[in-house]
């Protein structure tokens, strides 16, 4: 895949028409006066209150973050990958816990696959 910076194929459509509404908008904005720092503060504080959605993917995540953070490229993929990797390992530590208090034994090959 590409560098998330440039492409926009991981974000779902709702969300590529957003961001796409976001900037027309500013730029309107700015062919009508308003500042260029100003704009970008906006766009920014736009793409805050977007991240502040439960529903977004890691790789959502990692665009607008990259966007705002100025991420290098290539950085968005890794940090897409590991924020989902952390995600995946602390669901699984979770159900592991659930069995363990429920007092439900969990053999071996299940816990690997619980885990991987």
């Amino acid at each position: 895949m590409t560098d998330l910076q440039d492409n926009q194929q991981s974000l779902n459509p709702e969300l590529q028409e957003e961001i796409s509404g976001i900037a027309t908008s500013l730029v309107a904005a700015m062919a009508l006066g308003l500042a260029p720092e100003k704009s970008v503060a906006e766009l920014h504080g736009r793409y805050k209150e977007i991240l502040k959605r439960e529903t977004l993917s890691p790789w959502e995540i990692a665009y607008l973050r990259g966007k705002i953070e100025k991420w290098p490229p290539g950085y968005a993929e890794e940090w897409a990958s590991g924020y989902a990797k952390g995600l995946a390992e602390g669901k699984a530590k979770g159900i592991l816990l659930v069995l363990k208090v429920r007092g439900i034994p969990v053999p071996d090959s299940v816990r690997e696959r619980i885990t991987s």
